[in-house]
């Protein structure tokens, strides 16, 4: 991807910038989880510093299933067999 959509806000007051940054920061503390796709992705991820922040959910993660190896569900990319110009 070359580009990411974004909202930008050009005419916001001061008071307004604070406020939204304020705002946007507390949506994160009321979203929820994926527990189970937190957990797929903190295996795939092996990394038990990562996994230390998220212990409050009592994911269950094990080291045995650290180190399995877990297959990526997406289709690899067809072989390219001659370039075009």
């Amino acid at each position: 991807m070359k580009e990411v959509p974004v909202i930008q806000y050009t005419d916001l007051t001061e008071e307004q910038k604070k406020k939204y940054r304020l705002l946007d920061n507390r949506l994160s503390d009321l979203s929820e989880y994926d527990l189970e796709n937190l957990r797929l992705e903190l295996q795939e991820l092996n990394d038990e510093r990562l996994n230390g922040l998220f212990e409050e959910f009592d994911l269950k993660l094990e080291e045995e299933e650290w180190n399995e190896e877990i297959e990526d569900e997406a289709p690899l990319p067809p072989e390219i067999t001659e370039i075009q110009e």
